[in-house]
């Protein structure tokens, strides 16, 4: 091991000297001692680059430690290590992202992976239209969403939308809200339905914007004063627009130039996709 890094009072990063077999990386292969006692580990993900390894704790102190453990590099050979640091009390402030995600065509589940492990019971989300999917986890930090029962599994020639509209880290930091979407199909040529949302002359910057026809079918975060939508037609659709306070509907299609004015109005995205 080259050099141990504390960011905060619940993270280390650990610097090897060449790549790491990060799928035989697990957290019984390493321990931490301090001096009131063992700092329990509750996670070691693969970090940002291949040489390095980033561990989740339970709250430290301002404690000398010592943290001892095994890892392969990619030929499989073993290396011992074990290295004194001291701990941190400085609080998680870090947000989490999104390393990386499925979408498009040839999906038929979702999947993702987050920069850190996640408190995997703070996941709120919806499926566009509406399905009944389940969460799994791998080491609280990739999440696959697959569908309940059999009655659930995504019907091609439809696109379906993930909305998160929040998730924290296992430090009360929030993500959210965030979208993404697939398709089942092989083969696939979507029309891109676009439209503006004002609040008087002023371009809205930020908000939900939701699609139906009938029930709703699509979601879009809108993105300076935009939403878009992946649609199989040029006909006509409802889009309704959610923000702080606000509220607009308007009819919409791919093709034209749609423009949605808002005004107040309290309106939940829970009471139209619930």
């Amino acid at each position: 091991m080259d050099r141990l890094q504390v960011l905060n009072e619940h993270q280390i990063i650990l610097h090897f000297s060449e790549e790491i077999d990060t799928t035989k990386v697990f957290s019984e292969n390493f321990s931490i001692v301090g001096d009131s006692g063992i700092l329990k580990i509750i996670v070691v993900y693969p970090g940002n680059f291949p040489q390095e390894l980033f561990f989740t704790t339970e709250k430290m102190g301002e404690l000398n430690y010592e943290i001892t453990g095994k890892v392969l590099d990619k030929s499989g050979r073993e290396g011992f290590f074990k290295k004194r640091f001291n701990g941190s009390t400085k609080p998680d402030t870090i947000t989490p992202w999104i390393k990386e995600y499925k979408s498009g065509n040839k999906n038929n589940f979702f999947l993702l992976t987050f920069s850190e492990a996640m408190d995997t019971n703070s996941l709120k989300f919806f499926i566009v239209p509406k399905k009944d999917f389940i969460a799994g986890w791998e080491r609280t930090r990739t999440l696959s969403l697959i569908p309940r029962t059999e009655f659930d599994s995504l019907h091609f020639d439809t696109t379906y939308y993930l909305y998160i509209t929040e998730i924290k880290d296992l430090s009360g930091n929030r993500f959210g809200p965030f979208v993404t979407a697939v398709t089942p199909d092989t083969v696939y040529q979507p029309l891109y339905l676009k439209g503006k949302v004002f609040l008087r002359d002023t371009s809205v910057q930020q908000g939900v914007a939701i699609l139906r026809r009938g029930i709703p079918s699509g979601v879009s975060l809108i993105k300076d004063g935009e939403f878009t939508f992946e649609v199989r037609d040029s006909l006509n659709f409802l889009v309704q627009v959610i923000t702080d306070g606000y509220y607009g509907e308007d009819s919409v299609r791919a093709g034209k130039e749609n423009i949605v004015h808002i005004r107040p109005g309290e309106v939940t995205v829970d009471s139209i996709l619930n």
